[in-house]
Parts: C-alpha cells; structure tokens; sequence
C-alpha cells in the first residue's frame, strides 16, 4: 500500500502527458466533421 500513491502520481502524470498530446488530436476529430 506504501507504493500506491507513486504508482498514482505516475498514472496521473501519463494521464496528464497523454490528454495534452492527444488535446490537438481531439480538436482536429471536433472540428473535421464541421470542415467537412
């Protein structure tokens, strides 16, 4: 139980890393349908 909270500040820093890398990839999905 003493590893817990590393092990949960390293998922949410891969959260974090992968929801600002995957931010432009989201936009694009919103916005191709309207380009479209």
């Amino acid at each position: 139980m003493v590893e817990q909270p590393k092990y949960l500040e390293m998922t949410l820093s891969q959260l974090k890393s992968y929801v600002e890398s995957s931010e432009s990839n989201v936009l694009l999905v919103v916005e191709f349908p309207k380009g479209d």
